[in-house]
């Protein structure tokens, strides 16, 4: 007979170190995007290209990126 604890243990083995890689994955994605979004911005305020070199804006773009690549630096540090 199959007990219910065993069942659950045999479930629920591999899905702690994929939830840990997915969890990674995110916050390489919000790396990824906030410096994307940075690199936007200082290339509107030196050429001003994509934006049509709004500055109001690409100083908040600016610091909304530095917000999500230090939230997403303390997310990879308490993960361990």
């Amino acid at each position: 007979m199959i007990k219910t604890s065993d069942l659950s243990f045999h479930l629920n083995r591999g899905s702690g170190r994929m939830a840990t890689n997915l969890a990674k994955n995110m916050i390489f994605g919000s790396f990824g995007v906030a410096g994307f979004v940075a690199l936007l911005a200082l290339l509107d305020i030196i050429l001003g290209v994509p934006f049509a070199h709004s500055t109001t804006m690409d100083i908040l773009f600016l610091l909304s990126s530095a917000i999500v690549g230090y939230l997403g630096w303390d997310a990879f540090k308490d993960m361990g």
